[in-house]
């Protein structure tokens, strides 16, 4: 069982229902002037089985680029969810890992990529979120405990909203990240309820409307090659003073600014 679509224009939304199995959909161009561009699943309702979008542009839709709630594993590459009217992606699976690489979402009135489902591993690789109207990337999952790494992703001028949330159990590794003007904080990890480590390297986060960089956590916090400078608030917070907090905080080579410069709480 299961269902592939490719190679197509549709000039409507692509809703998939009531199927079962792997989904594969691949080279398509898809814009809907009444709905999102590409609906599998609902949040109430997962599709139950795997679902992987390659070489698909989405955008120019009155509501999301694409809603994706699957049980199994979400895998996007070289795509493209710009310019809709909700969020670019919105997406969520119960018992699989998230894999989205080389994928823009900007200039949408929500938020670039956004879940708020995923207990496994999560990989974001060469991410593109500007110019959203209600934060960058949004990853927030309290219940979540796979691994959760970024590597590569450019996120400005996104409004009211932070450039990247993450809220997680997990691991969480984050490098090679630039984040600049966003209508809150710049990176904000949550992460008060686990003790699983947190490394940051290469991660420049200025000209902020709050922090640069703001850290909640249990658990060790390893920052290298860091720049928060220029916001409206701190340059980079680590808070790891709950009580049952373990482990240490390292910070090498930092360049901070704002109202305060670097602050561990």
């Amino acid at each position: 069982s299961g269902f592939t679509l490719k190679g197509f224009t549709i000039n409507g939304s692509v809703s998939i229902v009531n199927s079962t199995g792997n989904l594969l959909l691949e080279d398509l161009d898809v814009t809907s002037t009444t709905d999102s561009g590409i609906k599998i699943g609902t949040q109430t309702t997962y599709h139950p089985g795997a679902a992987t979008l390659r070489d698909v542009k989405s955008s120019g839709n009155t509501g999301k680029g694409a809603q994706i709630y699957a049980m199994g594993n979400i895998t996007i590459t070289n795509s493209a969810f710009d310019g809709n009217g909700d969020d670019g992606v919105s997406l969520g699976t119960k018992a699989g890992t998230i894999t989205i690489n080389g994928v823009s979402a900007s200039g949408n009135t929500g938020a670039g990529i956004r879940s708020v489902d995923f207990k496994k591993a999560v990989t974001l690789q060469q991410i593109l979120v500007n110019n959203n109207g209600n934060g960058g990337l949004s990853f927030s999952d309290s219940d979540g405990t796979g691994a959760f790494k970024i590597d590569t992703l450019y996120a400005s001028q996104n409004a009211v909203s932070d450039g990247v949330y993450i809220e997680t159990k997990g691991a969480v590794t984050v490098n090679k990240v630039v984040i600049d003007n966003s209508g809150y904080a710049g990176l904000w990890i949550s992460h008060q309820t686990s003790a699983s480590p947190i490394i940051l390297s290469e991660v420049s986060s200025k000209n902020n409307t709050d922090r640069g960089i703001y850290i909640d956590t249990l658990g060790s916090v390893t920052a290298r090659s860091i720049r928060a400078d220029e916001n409206g608030g701190t340059g980079m917070e680590v808070n790891n003073r709950y009580q049952g907090a373990v482990g240490v905080i390292t910070i090498n080579s930092l360049a901070t600014g704002g109202s305060a410069a670097a602050r561990p709480c």
